[in-house]
């Protein structure tokens, strides 16, 4: 486990991650070529997530809407994975639950608060975009996403 935060170069550990139906999978066996989008949740209630969701619905990346090329992990378990997706249906087979790997990637609780926001990781799964942040409103940025995800698919 990593104690500081990953960063652009970065190889993305192995994050232990479980579907909605309690099948375990890894980042590779949901991850889309050349490119994906890793959306960490600060949780499956969190008002700010839900709508930089949907942000990810309506967006697109090289005309495919951008929630396809996104992995969504909720902290907790396969139940809060459920209610993600319940929300979310464009999602669906990428909401992912775990309860280490927020962790993992050095996001750690500050204030009271789970941080969250997302990560770009190219087809080896080296982070080529990150940005996160302790308050939800600010931790996601779409624009850089969309562009580090477009570059990729150059």
């Amino acid at each position: 486990m990593t104690t500081s935060t990953i960063a652009i170069g970065d190889t993305l550990p192995r994050l232990d991650l479980t579907l909605p139906d309690g099948t375990a999978v890894s980042v590779d066996d949901i991850a889309v070529a050349p490119a994906t989008l890793i959306y960490f949740m600060r949780t499956s209630t969190c008002p700010a997530c839900h709508h930089h969701l949907r942000l990810l619905e309506r967006s697109h990346v090289d005309g495919v809407v951008t929630s396809a090329r996104t992995i969504v992990v909720v902290p907790g378990d396969a139940t809060a994975a459920a209610a993600v997706v319940s929300r979310h249906p464009l999602f669906a087979g990428r909401v992912v639950a775990s309860e280490t790997a927020h962790a993992a990637v050095g996001l750690f609780s500050k204030a009271g608060l789970q941080r969250s926001g997302g990560l770009v990781i190219d087809a080896s799964g080296r982070v080529t975009q990150s940005h996160f942040g302790t308050i939800p409103t600010s931790a996601f940025d779409l624009a850089a996403a969309t562009s580090a995800l477009a570059d990729l698919a150059r």
